[in-house]
């Protein structure tokens, strides 16, 4: 059994925040930048807009890809990525062989 001490800290090292930043794969955030000065940092913003951005989002691209379809009538594919083709071939053979 673990000490008070050792379990004491292994609850604050998983309660501490992230440095990290995720890397943007998608295609779809061509059609976003970062905020600019006056803007709020947690946000990007549909590069679509010259003036007053209208659209911000959180680091949702299913919500990018909504906006520039209903506002800018731009369709963005969406490829999928070299696991997830092959997660997709794994369960294509599962169902195959499972008849």
């Amino acid at each position: 059994m673990a000490s008070k001490a050792e379990s004491s800290s292994c609850i604050a090292s998983t309660t501490q925040k992230s440095t990290r930043t995720r890397r943007l794969t998608s295609t779809i955030w061509e059609h976003s930048r970062i905020a600019l000065d006056s803007e709020d940092l947690a946000y990007r913003y549909c590069i679509h807009y010259t003036t007053n951005p209208i659209f911000k989002t959180k680091m949702a691209p299913t919500n990018l890809q909504s906006h520039l379809k209903s506002k800018h009538a731009i369709f963005v594919r969406v490829t999928l990525s070299r696991i997830q083709l092959e997660q997709l071939k794994e369960l294509y053979n599962r169902a195959e062989l499972s008849g």
